[in-house]
């Protein structure tokens, strides 16, 4: 009895859990900042390219981020910067790009942004290097 009490406990904390973190819907508005990227000069690493794109009524900012430097680069996440068409700062989103570049090539990206910008700023905020030697992962 108390078995199956903890495991209806546990699949109701796992339910309430997953719905936390399963929203997929896009964003609403611009959340507020001045975030700067992690790495200054990270223009030295990556080229990006962007331009946005509405479908269905959602405008996302897509494009490319190219690895110019000698190692593969991972968990790399993306600053996009939405401005109206005054020119002011509406807000900034941080959001995942692609998950692994290797050296010499680029990735496709698309991230849904809110209302309201006509145009945006997109800029690596941060990612990892992926160091080996003789095929073992480095710290």
């Amino acid at each position: 009895m108390a078995r199956r009490t903890l495991l209806g406990i546990s699949a109701v904390a796992l339910l309430l859990a997953a719905a936390g973190c399963g929203n997929l819907a896009p964003p609403t508005a611009w959340p507020p900042g001045n975030r700067q990227p992690l790495i200054l000069g990270w223009q030295q690493f990556f080229r990006i390219q962007w331009d946005s794109t509405t479908r269905n009524g959602q405008t996302s900012v897509e494009g490319y981020v190219a690895n110019d430097w000698n190692f593969p680069a991972q968990r790399i996440q993306l600053l996009i910067t939405g401005y109206d068409a005054a020119g002011q700062h509406l807000g900034q989103i941080i959001a995942w790009g692609p998950n692994e570049i290797n050296p010499g090539g680029r990735r496709f990206f698309s991230v849904p942004v809110a209302p309201g910008a006509t145009t945006y700023d997109v800029a690596m905020f941060a990612w990892n290097w992926v160091q080996t030697d003789g095929g073992t992962i480095l710290p």
